[in-house]
C-alpha cells in the first residue's frame, strides 16, 4: 500500500486529523457507515472535458482513427456509432450502427466544461469522439453507409480526462468527510475521554509547528522567510534564534522586516536585532544554536549515506532540492529513526562543521495536534504546571523524547553524543550548522549518526566542511522603529533580552526597520535576525484529558512509538477510504 503522505498533497494529511480521533472510539463502525453513505452520495467524482473544436480536417480524423478512438456521429434526429472510417476528397465515409450500451452515458455534455462520469465507464468515455452534423439521418441499419463532407461537421468533441477538476473533487470530498467526522466528534466528545482520573504532569506539548513568522520587505512586497524559535511553547523554553535572511538587498540603507503571529497563539517577543557578518564572496555564513557564526566554503558530501534499512540516501542528500529523507525507517530493536553518514576524515583536522538542510515535516504538525488532544480541556492547566518546571528539566524531556535531531559521532566502537539541531518549524527548509570535534583515532572515516522521532523531520541535504574558515567580523543593529498594528512603537521592548515583551495576539504583526551601513565593495555582508522569545498555544479540545496515555510519556522515546502508532492508524484510515471509494464506483 502506497503511504498516505505520498498519496495526498503537501497539506492534505491535516484534513484527516479529526478522523484519526475517531479511530479509537467504540462508535467508529457507525461513523464509517455514515461516511460511506456520504461517499456513495457523490464524493470522489471523476471529470472529463469535451475538447470541443469547430474546425475539423482530415489530419485530425486520421490521427484519432490511429488512436483507436470510438467515433459517434450526431445527426439532428438520431445518434449512431461510426466504423470503418476513411477520408477522401475531404469527405468522411464509413458504416453506421447502433451505439454500444457503455457509450450511451455521455451523449449530451456541456461543451468545454468539466463533466462528471463514473469510474466504471472511464475507458469507454475517454475513447469517444463525437461528430455533429446539421443534417437528418441519411442512413438506415439496412443501408448503413455514411458519406459526410468535412465542411458539414460543425463541431467535434474529443473527450479528455480533466485531472485538475478530478483532483479538486477528491480533496473536497476528503474535506467534506472530515467536516462530518468533526461534527460527530463534537457531539460525542463530551461523553468520551480517559477512563482514568486524577492529575498527571508527565508530558508536555513541545512540538508545535506554529511560531512567529518572519517576512522581509523587498520592493514593496513582504516575502516570507521562515519561523523563529519553533517549539518554544513555554516561558522556560524561551530561546534565541538566528534566522538567515538570504540574499537580502537593503533599500536606501534600510532593511524592513515583519514578524507576524500565528492563529490560536500568543507570541512573546523578547528581543529582535539585526546581525551583519562580513565575509568573503562565495562563502556561506551559518549560525549555530548558540549564535556562533561559521563560514562554509568547501562542503563535502558523504561517501556513504543510508537509513536504518540500509537504503542508499547519497543521491537524496546530495542536493538542496526538496527531495528529502523523512526519517521513515523502522528497526524493531531500536528507538527512533536514523540516518548514517560516512565522510572522509583528514587526520590533521581537529574540528569540522556539519551542515544540514532540514525542516519539521507536515506529519510532525499533525502529530502535535494528536498529542495536544491528549490534554483535552485541561491543556491550559498542564501548561501552567510546565511553565514552573526548570528549563533544564524541559530540555531533558525534549531530548529524551527525541524531538530535535540528535547527532552522534562514532569513536571506536562507541557512538558519542555531539549535540542536537533544534526544532525548525514546518514552513520552509532551514540551513543549520554544528561544530563537530573529530575523534582522536586513526580512522580515515568520520561516521555520524542522526536520530529523531519517526517521520518528524525532512532531511534534504547533508555535508561536512573541514576548512577552518575565515575570521568573521560581525556587527549588531538595533531597530530604529518597531511598530505594532496600532502604530505603537515597541522598540524599547525589543532592543535587549529581559523580561519585557512585545506581545502578538493571534495574527497580529509588528514591523521593524533597521538602518545598515552602506555596502562596501571589498566586503560581502550576510544578515541574520537575532530574536528571542516564546509563544503559547491557545487551542483546546472538548474532551477529557487522556491521563493514562499521557503517563506513558514518562518513558524515553515514547514520542517515537506514538508517531508510529498514529501513522499506522492513518494508513488504515486511508485504506478504508480507498475501499469505500472503490465500492462507490
Amino acid at each position: 500500500m502506497k503511504p498516505i503522505i505520498s498519496r495526498l498533497s503537501q497539506h492534505s494529511t491535516l484534513f484527516f486529523f479529526p478522523l484519526l480521533l475517531l479511530l479509537r472510539w467504540k462508535w467508529r463502525n457507525y461513523i464509517f457507515i455514515v461516511l460511506g453513505i456520504i461517499i456513495l452520495a457523490g464524493c470522489f467524482r471523476k471529470f472529463y472535458n469535451t475538447g470541443t473544436t469547430t474546425n475539423v480536417d482530415s489530419n485530425m480524423i486520421e490521427r484519432l482513427k490511429a488512436e483507436n478512438k470510438y467515433f459517434i456521429i450526431h445527426y439532428r434526429d438520431t445518434i449512431l456509432q461510426l466504423d470503418n472510417i476513411s477520408i477522401g476528397n475531404n469527405v468522411l465515409t464509413g458504416k453506421s450502427g447502433q451505439l454500444s450500451t457503455e457509450h450511451t452515458s455521455q451523449l449530451n455534455p456541456e461543451s468545454n466544461k468539466p463533466n462528471p462520469f463514473k469510474n466504471a465507464n472511464k475507458a469507454a468515455v475517454l475513447s469517444e469522439v463525437h461528430l455533429y452534423v446539421n443534417n437528418d439521418k441519411k442512413t438506415t441499419l439496412e443501408n448503413p453507409e455514411v458519406n459526410v463532407p468535412l465542411s458539414d461537421i460543425y463541431r467535434m468533441d474529443v473527450y479528455e480526462f480533466n485531472k485538475g477538476r478530478t483532483s479538486t473533487s477528491t480533496i473536497i470530498s476528503i474535506v467534506g468527510i472530515v467536516t462530518t467526522a468533526t461534527l460527530v466528534a463534537v457531539i460525542i466528545g463530551g461523553i468520551i475521554g480517559s477512563s482514568s482520573s486524577g492529575g498527571y504532569n508527565g508530558g508536555s506539548d513541545t512540538t508545535s509547528c506554529g511560531c512567529p513568522q518572519v517576512y522581509v520587505e523587498q520592493k514593496g512586497n513582504f516575502d516570507y522567510q521562515n519561523g523563529i524559535f519553533s517549539g518554544a511553547v513555554y516561558a522556560n523554553l524561551e530561546r534565541m534564534d538566528y534566522l538567515p535572511l538570504g540574499n537580502i538587498e537593503p533599500e536606501n540603507s534600510a532593511i524592513r522586516l515583519r514578524i507576524s503571529g500565528h492563529e490560536d497563539e500568543i507570541q512573546y517577543l523578547n528581543s529582535a536585532q539585526l546581525i551583519g557578518v562580513y565575509h568573503k564572496e562565495g562563502s556561506t555564513i551559518l549560525a549555530d544554536r548558540y549564535g556562533k557564526f561559521y563560514s562554509i566554503s568547501n562542503p563535502s558530501l558523504p561517501e556513504i549515506a543510508m537509513g536504518s534499512d540500509k537504503k542508499d540516501l547519497k543521491e537524496v542528500l546530495s542536493k538542496a532540492d526538496g527531495t528529502s529523507f523523512s526519517f521513515n525507517t523502522y528497526d524493531s530493536q531500536e528507538t527512533y529513526s536514523k540516518a548514517y553518514l560516512n565522510f572522509k576524515k583528514p587526520l590533521e583536522n581537529r574540528k569540522a562543521k556539519l551542515v544540514v538542510r532540514v525542516k519539521n515535516s507536515n506529519w510532525a504538525a499533525l502529530l502535535n495536534q494528536e498529542y495536544t488532544l491528549l490534554f483535552g480541556e485541561d491543556y491550559s492547566r498542564y501548561r501552567d504546571y510546565w511553565e514552573n518546571t526548570s528549563p533544564a528539566k524541559m530540555e531533558a524531556f525534549i531530548l529524551n523524547q527525541g524531538l530535535p535531531i540528535k547527532v552522534y559521532v562514532k569513536n571506536g566502537e562507541k557512538w558519542e553524543y555531539a549535540g542536537y539541531f533544534p526544532l525548525s518549524g514546518t514552513e520552509n527548509y532551514r540551513d543549520m550548522v554544528m561544530e563537530i570535534k573529530l575523534p582522536e583515532n586513526t580512522s580515515k572515516d568520520l561516521r555520524i549518526k542522526l536520530e529523531t522521532v519517526y517521520r518528524f523531520w525532512d532531511l534534504d541535504y547533508a555535508a561536512i566542511d573541514y576548512d577552518e574558515g575565515d575570521s568573521l567580523q560581525t556587527f549588531t543593529i538595533d531597530p530604529v522603529s518597531a511598530k505594532n498594528m496600532l502604530k505603537e512603537d515597541q522598540k524599547d521592548q525589543l532592543v535587549k533580552t529581559d523580561k519585557i515583551y512585545s506581545l502578538l495576539n493571534k495574527d497580529e504583526s509588528i514591523d521593524l526597520e533597521f538602518h545598515v551601513p552602506e555596502k562596501n565593495r571589498t566586503n560581502t555582508v550576510s544578515y541574520f535576525l537575532a530574536s528571542g522569545g516564546y509563544y503559547h498555544i491557545q487551542n483546546t479540545y472538548p474532551v477529557k484529558a487522556n491521563v493514562s496515555r499521557l503517563k506513558q510519556f514518562k518513558k524515553p522515546g515514547e514520542f517515537d512509538r506514538f508517531s508510529r502508532e498514529k501513522y499506522l492508524e492513518m494508513e488504515q484510515l486511508q485504506s478504508l477510504a480507498n475501499q469505500v471509494r472503490h465500492s462507490s464506483n
